[in-house]
């Protein structure tokens, strides 16, 4: 019984890391992608210099 109640503790971890994961990327590339345009749009030529 311990031996189901730890596998199934470890399979919702694994479970909960991988969507943690996949929703902090997506946030961090959401979060960059409007970051960007929003530097982008009033000074092109300055956000392009400036990201190196």
């Amino acid at each position: 019984m311990e031996t189901i109640k730890v596998a199934f503790a470890n399979l919702f971890g694994s479970v909960i890391g991988i969507a943690g994961m996949l929703v902090g990327t997506l946030g961090w590339a959401y979060w960059r992608k409007s970051k960007t345009m929003s530097l982008i749009a009033p000074r092109p030529s300055a956000a392009w210099s400036s990201s190196g």
